[in-house]
This record gives C-alpha cells, sequence and structure tokens, in this order.
C-alpha cells in the first residue's frame, strides 16, 4: 500500500468524511435514499503512525431506501489509468456475493466508487460494456452486462467545486491534498487547503488527525517542498486559548521534518551504496541481469553489506548474492 491509499484510507475510514463521500459521489436521486445514521465502516479503520495498513480500499455499509448496500471507495493516484477497472470492480463485488451471502437469499448491493487523483483525465470505461468490442447485434448487446461504477475525477475538478462539495472539511481538505500532491505541488494549494485547516480545531482528535496529514505530506512531498509543511502549520488558526495546543503542533511539525530528512539521508545512502556494489560485480562477473540490477535497487543496507562481504571470496554471481 502507498502512503497515498493509507492516507486516503485514514481519513474516509472515518464515519463522517465516508458519509460526506458518499453524498457527494452518489446521485442526487440515490443520495436522497440514504440513511446516515445507518453507515458503518466495514473494512479495517486503524491506520498506524508510518501509514501502514492491510488493504487499500474503504468500505462501509449503510441502508439505501430501507435496504443495507455496500459501497467500496477505491483511491487511483497512479499517471496511467487503469484501463480495466470496471473489470476489478466486478471481481471485487464477484467475491462479495461470495462471502457474505446465503446460498438462497437475495444477494446485496454493491456500489463501487473510484476518486481518480492522477496527473491526466481519466479516459477509461466507466462500465464493463465499455470493454467489450463493438456490436451491432442488438440480441447481443441485450446480453451484456454493465456494471457501472461512480467516478470522481479530481483532474476535472477545481478546489472550488471540491469546497461546494458536501464533503465536509476534513474530507475536502484530504482530496484537494492529493490532487495538489499528484498535480501541481502543494504550493499551488496552500491558499485553498488555508480555510480548512480550522476542522484540526473542531475534531476530538485534531492533533492526531493532524499528525497524520503531516506524516503524510513529509512522506510523499520531494525534498524541495517539505518546508512547506511548515506553512501548513503556521496556517493553523491560532486564538490564545489554544496556543499551547499550537505550539505541541509545531514540535510535532518538527519532529517529522527532521525524521524526513534522516530518512532521505538514509535512503540516499543507500542508493549509494547499491550502485557501489553492482559496479564490483559487474567487474568481477561482467553484465548484470536485470533482475540482479532490481534486487540491488530493491536492497537494503544490510543485504548489500551481505553482497559486499561474500563479493570477496565468490566465485560465481549466485554465490556472491546468495546468503546460505
Amino acid at each position: 500500500m502507498t502512503p497515498h491509499d493509507a492516507f486516503f484510507r485514514a481519513i474516509f475510514s472515518r464515519p463522517d468524511s465516508a458519509l460526506g463521500l458518499l453524498r457527494t459521489m452518489l446521485p442526487e436521486s440515490l443520495a436522497a435514499g440514504l440513511d446516515p445514521a445507518s453507515l458503518r465502516v466495514i473494512s479495517p479503520t486503524h491506520v498506524d503512525d508510518s501509514l501502514r495498513a492491510s488493504q487499500s480500499d474503504v468500505v462501509v455499509a449503510a441502508r439505501l431506501f430501507g435496504r443495507e448496500v455496500q459501497f467500496v471507495a477505491i483511491l487511483e493516484h497512479r499517471s496511467s489509468v487503469e484501463h480495466r477497472m470496471a473489470l476489478r470492480l466486478l471481481r471485487y463485488s464477484g467475491e462479495t456475493w461470495a462471502r457474505e451471502s446465503p446460498r438462497r437469499g437475495a444477494l446485496p448491493d454493491v456500489i463501487p466508487l473510484v476518486v481518480y487523483a492522477g496527473k491526466r483525465p481519466w479516459t477509461a470505461p466507466r462500465d464493463l460494456a465499455g470493454l467489450l468490442a463493438p456490436t451491432d447485434a442488438p440480441a447481443l448487446a441485450a446480453l451484456r452486462p454493465r456494471f457501472t461504477y461512480l467516478l470522481a475525477d479530481l483532474t476535472q475538478m477545481s478546489a472550488a467545486d471540491l469546497r461546494a462539495q458536501t464533503l465536509g472539511q476534513l474530507g475536502a481538505l484530504a482530496l484537494l491534498t492529493l490532487r495538489a500532491v499528484q498535480r501541481d505541488g502543494l504550493r499551488s494549494a496552500l491558499a485553498d487547503l488555508t480555510p480548512l485547516l480550522a476542522v484540526f480545531g473542531h475534531l476530538h482528535d485534531g492533533p492526531a488527525a493532524l499528525t497524520l496529514l503531516l506524516r503524510y505530506l513529509l512522506t510523499v512531498l520531494p525534498t524541495e517542498e517539505q518546508p512547506l509543511v511548515h506553512d501548513v502549520v503556521a496556517a493553523l488558526p491560532d486564538p490564545e486559548e489554544e496556543d499551547s495546543m499550537k505550539k505541541k503542533i509545531k514540535t510535532i511539525a518538527d519532529a517529522l521534518r527532521e525524521e524526513g530528512e534522516a530518512r532521505a539521508r538514509a535512503e540516499m545512502e543507500v542508493s549509494v551504496r547499491a550502485t557501489t556494489v553492482g559496479k564490483q560485480l559487474r567487474l568481477k562477473f561482467g553484465p548484470l541481469p536485470d533482475a540482479v540490477a532490481e534486487r540491488l535497487a530493491r536492497a537494503t543496507a544490510a543485504e548489500l553489506d551481505g553482497i559486499a562481504e561474500r563479493l570477496l571470496f565468490a566465485d560465481s554471481l549466485d554465490a556472491a548474492l546468495d546468503a546460505r
């Protein structure tokens, strides 16, 4: 799971944010039948401070016109659009129906939601029928399943559009942040994010939620943009009665920034070490297969040290790479 997935899941696994997302993405005719009091989060909601979690989707259930419906919300943030998204979501729905439904009972409705925060507009078919070859035979077309999913394409939504939705402050803040990180950079979105930062003063777990946001930014922002995290903290409302909280939050931000810088230094050291070990292997054994180059790029510092030690006495590439 990427930090983008984990951040999305952490925010929209909150019942209030999940409800805002449903109200925003469902057609008005469906949103009118939604029972807010019935909403419950099905997917595990715990995401630790390192933004690790077991799955990237958010699954909630709510009563829609008196019938319980499952909603699965997925974040897509890759630079390339997943052309077969409808098929992926159909497989998910099939697994849900097979796992949770009694053999003779009615199948539950499963409504998939895709939030897209990539760099280019979404171009994939919005239903399963769009993946099938065109046909001029009405009888065949009538037998084809449609299986439509709902899409929020952030590349086609302005900051004003997002603020005008029923997402709520935290939901709008999350989507604006995801959109900025993937597209034009955080600096371009600071003016739009600033009015929404006040939400942290109203949440019962405001400091924890803010820490999650700051950690996400320090994890994904390039080094040159990381000082902007201080601008985010500086933009927080600062009434006198909340001055101590503001100082605490600034301390958290400073610690996270330092942690981010230390992590960047460590990653740079490992990268240099991988380059050095690769050069040593090539000098001794000749050109390296692509699989070996990829292994070196993913290796930890300890793994690289082990290869370097074995390299001194190894008489083959396999012997240098094999820790046994």
